[in-house]
């Protein structure tokens, strides 16, 4: 699907730049203790890299320490934003948080959210609808149909 909106329609595949997708785990999910894990893609049968320019990262949420993951990931849990270590992070948290520009931002960015799920939320529910609305009919059609064909 991220490919979707990156190659225009009749382009080559090698076209496709590279795609970073990261997940920040709450918990170091695979207990080595790492501050990453990545994940490539290979072939099953001789082990060569598939090489689709499609790159996982899986950050430790839990990870601390002086490299930049573990500043990071310590920002992340800060309550506020003197006690984070990153300026630009702690200066956006502070506009964000402290300012009514700020509050103003989160509330547009909140409203968007909530009409977004609002539309998933009554496309899913006429898609329901109509599959009962079907259903319905189908066991009224077949009680009219019986129906029918006793009175003849």
């Amino acid at each position: 699907m991220i490919d979707t909106n990156t190659l225009e329609q009749g382009k080559d595949f090698d076209k496709l730049p590279e795609n970073y997708v990261i997940f920040i785990t709450e918990k170091d999910f695979r207990g080595d203790g790492k501050p990453a894990y990545q994940v490539e893609r290979y072939y099953v049968d001789d082990h060569r890299p598939f090489s689709d320019g499609t790159h996982i990262i899986f950050v430790n949420g839990q990870h601390s320490g002086d490299d930049p993951i573990g500043m990071l990931m310590h920002d992340f849990s800060s309550k506020g934003a003197n006690e984070m270590k990153n300026a630009v992070l702690a200066e956006r948290a502070r506009f964000l948080k402290e300012t009514d520009e700020g509050h103003s931002e989160i509330s547009r960015i909140e409203e968007a959210i909530r009409d977004e799920g609002r539309a998933e939320g009554r496309a899913e529910g006429r898609v329901e609808g109509r599959v009962e609305g079907e259903a319905i009919g189908m066991v009224k059609g077949r009680a009219e149909e019986k129906n029918s064909l006793a009175k003849r």
